[in-house]
């Protein structure tokens, strides 16, 4: 008989992405006490509640030193495109209340974000 060969194990989710571990801050946590996100693919993920008009960023080691945010935060996408992550640029911000997650994804000062509401 022929024994099918196990699939290969996915790694584990990390916490690290580009030597940093990192959160989401912002209005629906009081700017503090950062959401922390999980890495896998390349990707730091997090999902998260927000109010209509919540603003937040992404940040590196639970501090502000290493922000990622957006310079025009009046129309992102929230279908999981692909845009800019702006290093210590302004907040992103969503228009309506929903549940959303964020993945963002960086090399060095060069990043990008996908948001997506659920």
């Amino acid at each position: 008989p022929v024994v099918p060969e196990p699939e290969p194990e996915k790694p584990a989710p990390s916490m690290t992405l580009d030597g940093h571990t990192w959160d989401i801050a912002g209005t629906f946590n009081e700017w503090g006490g950062g959401l922390v996100m999980t890495v896998a693919d390349g990707w730091a993920v997090a999902t998260f509640d927000a109010e209509a008009g919540a603003e937040f960023k992404v940040r590196a080691d639970n501090a502000w030193t290493d922000s990622y945010g957006v310079t025009d935060n009046s129309n992102l996408p929230v279908d999981g495109t692909e845009f800019d992550a702006i290093y210590n640029a302004g907040n992103l911000k969503v228009a309506e209340a929903g549940n959303y997650t964020l993945s963002f994804t960086v090399n060095g000062q060069v990043g990008k974000f996908k948001l997506k509401k659920n």
